[in-house]
């Protein structure tokens, strides 16, 4: 069976998530559905208040060597993760150093993650 939304698109009913909340979306499945450029965008504005302009370079330098894995890192945790609603920045970030912290081995996040802090 498949159920009447989207403009009359059929969807199955094997995908309800596309059905819920009455025909609407809630607002991180309206994120998600942005351009890619505004989630980027998103994203390096965030790691720009965290880690000041000096992330220009490091992006650009794993850009050269990995242009999606930049990507990723941009978009994933700093656009969708670090973005939405209910923690401040701060707060993220004290949590992203306690996590960083009990991980162990990621010393270099750690150490950029522990000055982005600081700063704020």
């Amino acid at each position: 069976a498949a159920a009447e939304s989207l403009a009359g698109s059929r969807i199955p009913a094997e995908v309800p998530w596309l059905t819920s909340h009455n025909g609407g979306f809630t607002a991180a499945e309206k994120l998600s559905m942005q351009p890619e450029e505004t989630r980027y965008d998103r994203g390096l504005a965030t790691m720009r208040k965290i880690f000041g302009p000096g992330i220009d370079p490091a992006l650009k330098s794993l850009e050269a060597a990995s242009p999606d894995l930049a990507r990723c890192l941009v978009e994933f945790p700093f656009a969708d993760v670090y973005t939405r609603p209910g923690l401040d920045l701060k707060t993220r970030e004290m949590l992203t150093v306690a996590a960083l912290t009990v991980l162990g081995f990621p010393q270099a996040e750690l150490k950029d993650h522990v000055r982005g802090s600081a700063a704020r």
